[in-house]
């Protein structure tokens, strides 16, 4: 295999999104040769209603299918705004839906602006006002957390991860990131 550059990989990464779409033919059945990372963004409507959240659990399961399938899908990368109001029912919509992806391969969630609690609007109330602390250790293998921010928080985190043998770890960071 010809070597290729770690930055290589991440456009790589980032170009091959997987969506949930009509055609189950998106992704051909059997690519082995290719390694997929499905990527979620911004599901917070998704996961505030029992009705809405089901759109969101066919998506799942239309990866869980492609895997069984035989793709090769390395992980699942959420890119934050996981909730409307990081209210505890929608991050409970969001484990129960999620539960079984994660048992099949690594999760990892980044928080959004729309995860926390806010004064006024205007400021995050606290850090520590997430609830993905609390929802994350049932869906997240800590195997393979490689170094953490703050110990047991899963914003601000280094994920290792494999591409064609190579090493290329993920970075999980909060939103607005602290200095």
């Amino acid at each position: 295999m010809k070597k290729v550059s770690q930055f290589t990989y991440l456009i790589c990464l980032l170009s091959l999104i997987l969506q949930s779409c009509e055609s189950d033919k998106a992704i051909a059945p059997a690519d082995c040769n290719t390694v997929y990372v499905a990527v979620f963004g911004d599901i917070q409507y998704l996961t505030q209603n029992k009705t809405d959240v089901k759109v969101y659990k066919e998506s799942v399961d239309w990866i869980l299918r492609k895997k069984a399938e035989g793709c090769n899908i390395n992980c699942v990368l959420y890119t934050g705004d996981i909730t409307v109001t990081n209210a505890h029912y929608q991050w409970k919509h969001f484990l129960n839906s999620t539960s079984q992806l994660a048992r099949e391969m690594p999760i990892i969630a980044m928080t959004g602006d729309h995860d926390y609690t806010w004064e006024d609007g205007k400021h995050i109330a606290d850090r520590n006002s997430t609830h993905i602390n609390e929802y994350m250790p049932s869906l997240s293998n800590t195997s393979k957390v490689v170094a953490w921010y703050e110990e047991g928080h899963y914003e601000n985190i280094v994920v290792e991860n494999t591409i064609h043998g190579q090493r290329l770890d993920l970075f999980d960071l909060e939103f607005a990131p602290r200095e």
